[in-house]
């Protein structure tokens, strides 16, 4: 698990740098799907796995600017997870989702719709 994780983060890491947009959202999708394993709870599991199939769509939004903090926000959540720290790790995880859902607010309230 550690090695998949670290490997993830790499992997997006690189893909930010080198502007490879296009590989983001499977690897955020990928992301999430360890932590999840990484927690050991299989509801937690189960219950991610639906949440992130209905929010997938999420990961393209705004991602050129989202880029570098997306996946800074993914290496130290990481982070926390691999050092054995879950408080710091639910603390970051939920400062990230409250960043994207910002990002799902605003380009909501941009759709005409």
């Amino acid at each position: 698990m550690r090695d998949e994780l670290e490997h993830t983060v790499e992997l997006g890491r690189v893909a930010c740098l080198e502007h490879r947009v296009d590989e983001l959202p499977a690897l955020m999708m990928a992301f999430h799907q360890l932590v999840a394993q990484a927690s050991g709870n299989k509801q937690l599991q189960r219950m991610l796995d639906r949440v992130l199939q209905r929010i997938s769509w999420g990961f393209q939004l705004d991602l050129e600017h989202r880029l570098e903090a997306s996946w800074s926000d993914h290496a130290a959540i990481a982070r926390a997870i691999l050092n054995g720290s879950p408080m710091q790790a639910a603390f970051l995880m939920n400062e990230h989702a409250g960043k994207d859902e910002s990002v799902f607010r605003r380009m909501y309230d941009q759709d005409p719709a």
